[in-house]
Parts: C-alpha cells; sequence; structure tokens
C-alpha cells in the first residue's frame, strides 16, 4: 500500500487468509453480506471498488456471476405440472387466441410458483395470486388457469386434490360487462358514419346478425346461402372444442347495406383501409373503436356493447330464453336467461309502481299531481 494510502483508515475493511494462505480483503458493512475487493491494494480501482462495496453499489471491473436459473419442471412441482398441461390436448385443442392468452399467463405462473411443491399448494396460496392488485378479470383467470393445470394433475393422480377449486372468483369490475349501446348511440354512429362506408356496414353487421366481433370480421360472400337470403357460419368461440353451426336471414337492412358498400371485399365484407381483411379479432376491434370515438360516443362503448343490447331488445319483444339462445349461438339458456331476467325485471318493476299508483289513487291516500307530461307536448313536463 503506498504511503499516502497506508495513512488513511478504511472503515469495515477486514482481511483474512485462507488455507493456501492467500490473503483476501473485503468490506464488511453492519447488516449486509461482506464483498470482496478484487483490485491490487493501493491501486485507483481498489479505491473505487472500496466506495462501491461501502454504499452497496456493483463494483467497478467485476463481471457479476450470473445465478443460474432455477428449474421449473422438477418432478413434483407446479412446473412439471404446467408443462403436462401444456403438452395436453386441453392445451392444444384451444382457440387459438384463448391459447396464446393462456400460453402467457401459464409462463407468469410458470416463473412465479413453477419451483413450488405441488402438495404444499394450498387454497390461501391461490386466494394471495388472485387478490394481486392487477384486477378482477386478471386474478380469475389467475384461478382459472390453474383449476385447468391442478384438475388434469388430480385425473392424472398426480395429485390428490384441486385446491384451485375451492377458491371463488372475484366480482368482476362491470357485473354486466361491455357496456350495451342505446337509440341515441345508433343515430351518432349512423351520422358520422352513413350507408356506404365500411363503418356503416360494419354496423349493420353487428346489429343485424348480432354476432360477436370474432364472427362479424369474418363475414364474406362465401357464407351466403338461398340466393343470399341467409348466413352460414361456424361460430369462432369454442369451435375447436363445441362447435355452433348457425343459420341466420340476411334481413332487407343488412342485404341493403352490404350493396350499398362499394368498398366491401370479396373474402369478407369488411377490410381494411389497404382493402384486405382484418387478421384478427382485435385488430378489427380496434377499428371498430377508432370508429366509435369518432362518433363521440362514450368510452368503453364498442362492438360487443350492440351485441348485448340487442340481447335487451331481444328479450324486451318477449322472446324465450331459448329463442334468444338459437339467434346469438348462446351453447345454453344461461345467456339468455340473463336479457330475459333483466326484461322481466323492467316489466314488473312498471306494472308494480303503476299498481300502486292506482291503488294510491283510488283510495286518495296521497296527492297525485297532475299526469306527466313528455317534453316536447304542449311546453315542458310538469308534475
Amino acid at each position: 500500500m503506498t504511503g499516502e494510502m497506508a495513512s488513511v483508515r478504511f472503515k469495515y475493511l477486514v482481511r483474512d487468509t485462507d488455507r493456501h494462505g492467500t490473503q483476501r480483503i473485503y468490506v464488511r458493512v453492519p447488516g449486509r453480506s461482506k464483498v470482496r475487493l478484487h483490485a491490487p491494494e493501493g491501486s485507483d480501482l481498489f479505491l473505487e471498488q472500496y466506495r462501491a462495496a461501502f454504499h452497496g453499489e456493483p463494483l467497478p471491473g467485476v463481471e457479476p456471476k450470473p445465478r443460474p436459473a432455477p428449474r421449473l419442471d422438477l418432478p413434483g412441482t407446479i412446473g412439471e405440472l404446467i408443462a403436462d398441461y401444456r403438452a395436453s390436448s386441453d392445451f392444444r385443442d384451444l382457440a387459438p387466441s384463448t391459447k396464446r392468452v393462456r400460453a402467457r399467463l401459464l409462463s407468469r405462473l410458470e416463473v412465479k410458483t413453477g419451483a413450488v411443491q405441488a402438495t404444499k399448494l394450498r387454497a390461501a396460496d391461490v386466494m394471495r395470486w388472485r387478490d394481486a392488485p392487477d384486477g378482477p378479470e386478471a386474478g380469475n383467470a389467475v384461478v382459472k388457469t390453474l383449476r385447468q393445470v391442478l384438475g388434469r394433475a388430480v385425473k392424472a393422480e398426480k395429485l390428490e386434490k384441486n385446491v384451485a377449486a375451492l377458491v371463488d372468483y372475484r366480482r368482476p369490475t362491470s357485473p354486466d360487462g361491455f357496456t350495451a349501446w342505446d337509440l341515441d348511440d345508433v343515430k351518432a354512429f349512423v351520422k358520422k358514419h352513413p350507408r356506404g362506408t365500411m363503418a356503416y356496414l360494419a354496423l349493420c353487421l353487428f346489429l343485424f346478425t348480432v354476432q360477436r366481433r370474432s364472427d362479424v370480421h369474418t363475414f364474406g360472400r362465401q357464407h351466403e346461402r338461398n340466393g343470399g337470403t341467409e348466413l352460414r357460419f361456424t361460430q369462432a368461440k369454442n369451435r375447436s372444442r363445441r362447435p355452433v353451426v348457425m343459420d341466420i336471414p340476411i334481413i332487407a337492412p343488412l342485404r341493403d347495406a352490404i350493396d350499398a358498400c362499394p368498398e366491401s371485399g370479396q373474402l369478407t365484407y369488411i377490410v381494411s383501409e389497404h382493402g384486405r381483411p382484418y387478421g384478427s379479432a382485435a385488430s378489427f376491434g380496434n377499428r371498430m373503436g377508432k370508429w366509435c370515438r369518432e362518433a363521440g360516443l362514450a368510452k368503453g362503448k364498442n362492438g360487443h356493447g350492440i351485441r348485448k343490447a340487442q340481447g335487451d331488445l331481444l328479450a324486451g319483444l318477449g322472446l324465450t330464453a331459448h329463442q334468444i339462445m338459437a339467434i346469438m349461438g348462446h351453447s345454453s339458456t344461461k345467456q339468455g336467461e340473463v336479457y330475459t331476467r333483466r326484461a322481466d325485471r323492467r316489466r314488473l318493476a312498471h306494472e308494480g309502481l303503476k299498481r300502486l299508483e292506482n291503488a294510491l289513487n283510488h283510495e286518495q291516500i296521497v296527492p297525485l299531481g297532475k299526469p306527466v307530461r313528455k317534453v316536447g307536448q304542449n311546453g315542458p313536463a310538469t308534475n
């Protein structure tokens, strides 16, 4: 050590000698692991390394040794069960879009839980991952995926129980799902995108087929039957597992919208600005979202909100859950019953309050005042 550095007292600097007689120099700050200095003592680099170690920073001139990545597929671990699920037909037979989302989630779960022994996994662990601050939808996706992975392991007798099945889903942020359109939204959209535009055609396809965007963007003349009066197609959702073949009429307003759009393509009615079909439902959904924003529609209103509004309209017209199921292509009456229940609540509320009004009026219990007059009928509304 130079004379100048010999006069300097280095705090937390310690020396020891290994079994070969080699002296090693460390910085041992209380509460932290000791850090070995590799530069020759007395050099400028030695002083730089000492300062870095003192402050808990990486040492200059020293390449950190990479830690070996942990094995995530060792026998008995969740990582092994995830690998088994990836190789299974349960995963391979998923729809491409669902498979992509599921694959990303499996990768995240693998990093987070892959080294954990599957037999030590508890429902409390799944609940903790479900309640992560990413939101209810993301948390529910974790639960759903783990149910699939662990459920397969139980059937393969690699696990005794599926603890993820014990964990309930979180309540979604929007219990009713997508935001439904109303008549004013349709008017605003048509005002901005009139008959003959691609946006108007997309709106009519949503309105008059009552299908999802994953189907709407694929419709084309090859799906027409009976002289252009019907559409026959297989719904994209669950096509690989439980295919639903649809035959629906092309009613007059939809036929007119198709024929009135000069830019309509050959393979698909809806095409991009470049004249090509949209490559995915997501890209078409983004385009539909831009058309909605251009029309001044509220944030959150998109193509699927039209389908939801149509479900409410069909129920309001008195259609049964089975009829709604047939039109919208549901695999069960469960979703149709959601629409009919909502329509029934509205009808029953109107009928009930009308009866209450009649009863109060008959008994003269409260002053009912003058009848309500709608705005625009001989002046403003009065009570």
